[in-house]
């Protein structure tokens, strides 16, 4: 079974967009190419929590801007 190619940081960026502009409640959720986990925690639209390997908040946020690969899933 083929598996679907891995989204670069960009796409990944605007996937999580349409949750925040739809101000979904969920769980944005990326595995990265090299099976790391990032979450975003989301609450009507708006960040709660979010967090990338062992890294939470904004020091996880200067780590994936730099860029990754991966899947996600929102849920």
């Amino acid at each position: 079974m083929p598996t679907k190619p891995y989204a670069d940081l960009a796409q990944l960026m605007s996937e999580l967009m349409t949750p925040l502009v739809m101000k979904n409640t969920g769980t944005f959720f990326i595995a990265t190419e090299d099976n790391a986990s990032c979450r975003f925690a989301l609450q009507q639209g708006k960040f709660t929590h979010c967090c990338y390997k062992r890294l939470h908040g904004f020091d996880e946020i200067q780590v994936i801007k730099k860029g990754f690969r991966g899947h996600f899933e929102f849920f």
